[in-house]
């Protein structure tokens, strides 16, 4: 291995920034936790299971019904976990911010990702690439927790060489795309097969998944699917 990436590795800036921002999260999370936990538990399973986290839609009254059976939990504990958690929306973001410092940190990423062997996507188009695979950082100028990552995706893009690696911000490219969550990872095989995966919360996560995503998709035959890691194993599952 490169040293220069075993010592990004080693140091992990992406972890030490979720790490801050989670602890900075924790008075809030506790809370809701106190006055929800069965909503709260729900989550944290869903979160964990890619492929329940796809089923979940909250932006309709409709749908969020739906994604309350889902769970296993009643709408108005759901409704009333949003509501709680829409009503402490401002200071949690403040705390977040001031964790990560955060204005700091949307500049330092910028410039990294400027400056990194990243094709940034213009015009809402990806790659016309029919022969060799890529993978695709979504992200949004909204998303905080992309903002924790674009640093260290852009510093990996020195060390990874298996593809392209391609970032894009456009919002409606990643939902004609079929991207329900930020930040994600999309890699894209020759016959329009692609994979999705997670970035992670560390570097070595956000590595192993660049990499897996390549490894284990290249043998995946159906048109679309999620890496899912589970008890120290990862494969890749379909999405139908």
């Amino acid at each position: 291995m490169d040293p220069n990436l075993a010592r990004l590795l080693e140091e992990d800036p992406m972890g030490k920034l979720f790490a801050a921002a989670e602890e900075a999260s924790r008075p809030f999370t506790n809370h809701l936790a106190q006055q929800y936990p069965r909503v709260k538990q729900a989550l944290e399973e869903a979160h964990n299971s890619p492929e329940m986290r796809a089923k979940l839609n909250f932006s309709t009254e409709a749908h969020m019904r739906l994604s309350a059976a889902a769970l296993g939990v009643t709408y108005e504990e759901l409704k009333g976990y949003f509501d709680l958690s829409q009503s402490m929306k401002e200071g949690l973001t403040a705390r977040r911010r001031e964790a990560v410092r955060y204005s700091t940190l949307r500049r330092s990423g910028a410039a990294l990702l400027h400056r990194a062997p990243v094709i940034k996507i213009r015009h809402g188009k990806l790659l016309n690439e029919p022969f060799k695979p890529y993978i695709v950082l979504f992200s949004t100028g909204w998303c905080f927790w992309c903002q924790l990552v674009k640093p260290t995706f852009a510093r990996l893009a020195y060390f990874f060489d298996r593809c392209e690696l391609l970032y894009c911000k456009d919002e409606e490219l990643a939902k004609a795309e079929g991207v329900r969550f930020f930040p994600q990872l999309v890699a894209y095989f020759p016959g329009g097969i692609k994979v999705r995966s997670e970035c992670g919360n560390t570097t070595r996560e956000l590595w192993n998944n660049l990499n897996l995503l390549i490894t284990l998709g290249r043998g995946f035959a159906e048109r679309e699917g999620t890496l899912v890691c589970s008890d120290g194993e990862c494969r890749v599952e379909s999405a139908d």
